[in-house]
């Protein structure tokens, strides 16, 4: 099994930022710990578990060199062992950039109970919406949940027009629909976080209904004072019962591979960044990966 080696260096004095990281993490899992928090190592496995299967993978498998300029909040990341596609998700293999500076220097931390609570999704009884018109369909999928709420980092979606069967699934692994909900709004701060609907991509096959759009988006993680940050770009697809016009399937499709996305296109010690620079790199991002499918 690969070693997980994490190298901190402070590029003004050389000393290793490693014992503060761990300090600084430590004091804030002791102010928020409380017997209704649940730790952050469980809120990356959210959506990991598969019927049957294990929980291994991102942070016992996987060993990551890293290193950061802290006055830009760049980082490089060199995977130092394989991916095993079998067992990362979105939300656990993207988190090995989280845990390169946070899991594996202080294993444990807590979430706050606000973050437990912040999915909110319509969870309790919903009246389902049937048989929805392609415009109505449109207008809550995207004018609603994705240009309003940024669902795919808050979590915050409308669950009347879901399936409660519903699959969620992103490049590796399959969600449940309240997994998918919980994992995303604990992992994901939504205020440093954001979504971008690449325009003109929103459409409806007449062929079977399904409804798919084109995004870039940059996550922001939970996490005091490093707030880690990724840029990637994808494709959802999001397919409906013939028979109740409900969704059935969410299907996120990158264009990035894992690897890429924490290795390339990230940043760590982000808290110094205003959104609108975070804003203004991810519409260059953006406007890079349209390009390539012009």
């Amino acid at each position: 099994m690969a070693r997980l080696s994490v190298i901190r260096r402070n590029q003004t004095n050389g000393w290793s930022l490693l014992p503060f990281l761990c300090w600084s993490l430590s004091l804030w899992k002791m102010l928020l710990l409380s017997p209704v928090v649940e730790s952050f190592s469980d809120a990356l496995l959210l959506g990991r578990q598969r019927s049957g299967g294990g929980s291994s993978g991102a942070f016992s498998s996987s060993a990551l060199s890293s290193s950061e300029d802290c006055t830009t909040g760049t980082m490089n990341v060199v995977d130092e062992g394989a991916i095993n596609s079998h067992t990362n998700s979105r939300r656990a293999a993207i988190g090995r950039l989280v845990g390169s500076t946070a899991v594996a220097a202080c294993a444990g931390i807590g979430l706050s109970p606000s973050l437990a609570a912040a999915a909110s999704s319509d969870t309790d009884s919903v009246t389902k919406q049937t048989n929805l018109s392609e415009e109505e369909l449109l207008a809550i999928v995207v004018e609603k949940d994705l240009v309003a709420n940024q669902f795919l980092v808050s979590g915050r979606l409308t669950r009347s027009i879901y399936d409660e069967a519903c699959v969620f699934t992103d490049e590796i692994d399959t969600y449940t629909l309240d997994k998918w909900i919980t994992g995303t709004s604990r992992l994901f701060d939504a205020n440093r976080s954001r979504v971008t609907l690449v325009p003109g991509s929103a459409t409806i096959s007449k062929s079977d209904g399904s409804l798919s759009f084109r995004f870039y988006e940059y996550l922001c993680f939970n996490i005091p004072f490093v707030k880690p940050i990724t840029y990637l770009s994808g494709k959802l697809v999001l397919e409906r019962s013939p028979s109740t016009g409900l969704i059935t399937s969410y299907k996120e499709i990158w264009d990035q591979d894992v690897n890429t996305v924490v290795s390339q296109n990230s940043k760590l010690f982000t808290s110094g960044l205003s959104n609108d620079s975070l804003d203004a790199d991810l519409e260059t991002f953006g406007a890079k990966m349209e390009s390539l499918f012009d």
